[in-house]
């Protein structure tokens, strides 16, 4: 099998990693996951919420431009 063609998986960080990432409290993130704002969010199988990588770098993105 060749390495260079197997896809790396995304990392996700938490609340607290992605807050600290973006600039925000914890309490920002979550309310702006109440009313549907800021960077996309999962929830895991265990009712935790996750941010992909690819998702703060859009949200940075769009808050720079």
């Amino acid at each position: 099998m060749d390495s260079n063609n197997t896809p790396a998986l995304e990392r996700h960080y938490t609340s607290r990693e992605a807050a600290k990432l973006i600039g925000f409290t914890t309490s920002s993130l979550r309310n702006m996951r109440l009313v549907n704002k800021g960077p996309r969010w999962i929830v895991t199988a265990d009712g935790t919420i996750r941010y992909p990588e690819s998702a703060l770098r859009d949200y940075l993105n769009g808050v720079a431009a």
